[in-house]
């Protein structure tokens, strides 16, 4: 009987912990998770301060923008379109008033906006981001005829695999890693061409399945939808097809 895949998760660590315990939620506590973070998030809140001067509401593709402004306590009272419902929860916990239902991507989220209406007489939009980021968001708005403008507040600063995760991709037993951005396909990247171990990748996004994808991973499914809850199916069906082969 092939042993049970352990899943490896490289998010951050507070968003790794979070993804493992709805994974025991949903798999059952007996599911093997390993947390080893390739990124660390690091806060400008000067930044985030200064972004926010003038501004009529906020875009927030990633919790992260919304974390910052929280701990820093700004942002209170401003309209935020937001990305998927753990950023709208975050945004709604620092004081900002989420815009109608998040969409679940960036793409979408424009196009919300822009069928909003948003005039120029609230004040630009402001995208609250991360140094590393997918897509431009305030250059489609203003496109549009929609006042926004874009401002990097907090980083994603890599960090080296941890010697843990190391070991498990080296060794025998099979191994899960969802991958949750394209930047972060491309940082596990390396290591899963070195893997020993049997792999499969759960990628939230095509755009992520393709940054992996073409480093050799041996088998990579895409969530039908980019939030966590497709993840956790989409792992759930990775270990369903690995206990019936």
């Amino acid at each position: 009987m092939p042993s049970t895949p352990t899943v490896l998760l490289t998010r951050p660590a507070d968003a790794s912990r979070r993804f493992a315990q709805a994974l025991h939620d949903r798999l059952g506590a007996a599911l093997p998770v390993l947390i080893a973070p390739l990124l660390d998030i690091v806060p400008d809140p000067r930044a985030a301060a200064a972004a926010l001067a003038g501004a009529g509401g906020v875009i927030l593709s990633s919790e992260n923008g919304a974390a910052v402004c929280a701990a820093a306590g700004i942002g209170a009272g401003l309209p935020a379109f937001c990305v998927g419902v753990r950023t709208a929860e975050t945004a709604r916990a620092a004081g900002f008033l989420p815009v109608d239902e998040p969409p679940g991507d960036l793409d979408g989220l424009i196009a919300q906006i822009v069928a909003c209406g948003w005039s120029a007489d609230r004040g630009p939009l402001v995208h609250l981001h991360g140094a590393h980021v997918t897509g431009d968001a305030a250059a489609a708005l203003v496109a549009a005829g929609i006042p926004a403008r874009a401002a990097v507040v907090y980083d994603q600063q890599a960090r080296p695999l941890s010697d843990a995760a190391r070991q498990l991709l080296a060794g025998y037993d099979p191994v899960i890693v969802p991958v949750f951005s394209p930047r972060s396909a491309r940082l596990i990247a390396p290591a899963l061409v070195a893997a020993r171990a049997p792999l499969r990748v759960a990628a939230i996004s095509p755009r992520a399945a393709d940054a992996v994808g073409v480093h050799g991973a041996s088998r990579v499914q895409t969530a039908r939808s980019p939030d966590a809850a497709a993840m956790i199916e989409t792992i759930a069906a990775l270990l369903s097809g690995w206990e019936s082969s």
